[in-house]
């Protein structure tokens, strides 16, 4: 959030109101991002897990959005999509099945198993029943974003961006508050990255030019996969399918 403001104090068609100080609530709560009459502004993806301002940001820029609709375009990336995972594997259904049903991710055959990161929570050596006390939504959680989301300090900083909102002390937050406060920002419609989401688009064309969080090329120019899951299918699927 702070490098975010840091952008704004240097650019010409975009600042907040009151001009506070950086790093402040009041940046991100009480003063709102004004852009200048005929500016456009696109924000290019990935606005989550960078530091513990993910819901002001959020907040920030669908504000932003919702009074400028047809200049200031929010792409959204892979790391803020990454997080509809949480709606379904921090679930009743996910969180009940055994520890080793709980699959490796599927584009690194070396990457940590859910067993393997109880087992070194645990010092090693815990048994079957020791590693299921442990197997808490905070946990799945925190092996979520550390193996297969790319992003370890996650967690803590939105323990930190809670206790800033709230006025308290970091420490005082539990680890059941920080999962359920990522559970209602991606669920509840009022969530600061479900607005995100609602307000984003995979790609934005503002006037000859075309903004995406990756890449268009030769390769992938109208295609769009056929199928789109996290684990890998137990039997072969389609190709990818001409989309336009």
């Amino acid at each position: 959030l702070e490098w975010f403001e840091r952008c704004v104090k240097i650019c010409p068609v975009l600042h907040y109101s009151g001009d506070p100080p950086l790093g402040t609530v009041a940046a991100a709560t009480d003063s709102e991002l004004v852009l200048e009459e005929g500016a456009y502004f696109v924000y290019g993806g990935d606005v989550v897990d960078k530091g513990p301002g993910d819901i002001r940001l959020c907040r920030q820029l669908v504000s932003l959005k919702k009074r400028h609709p047809d200049r200031v375009f929010l792409i959204v990336g892979n790391r803020d999509l990454n997080k509809l995972r949480y709606t379904a594997e921090l679930g009743e259904a996910d969180m009940g099945r055994p520890i080793d049903a709980i699959p490796r991710v599927h584009w690194d055959t070396k990457a940590t198993t859910l067993r393997e990161h109880l087992q070194a929570v645990a010092g090693g050596g815990a048994d079957d029943a020791a590693l299921g006390a442990l197997n808490t939504r905070a946990e799945r959680l925190r092996y979520m974003q550390l193996h297969t989301l790319g992003c370890p300090d996650t967690f803590e900083f939105r323990r930190q961006e809670i206790g800033l909102l709230e006025s308290r002390e970091p420490a005082s937050v539990t680890d059941e508050e920080v999962v359920e406060n990522f559970l209602f920002d991606i669920n509840d419609e009022q969530g600061a990255l479900r607005q995100y989401l609602c307000h984003g688009s995979a790609a934005a064309v503002v006037g000859n030019t075309l903004f995406v969080h990756g890449a268009v090329d030769a390769n992938t120019m109208g295609i769009v996969p056929q199928h789109t899951r996290f684990e890998l299918p137990t039997e072969k699927l389609p190709a990818a399918r001409t989309g336009l």
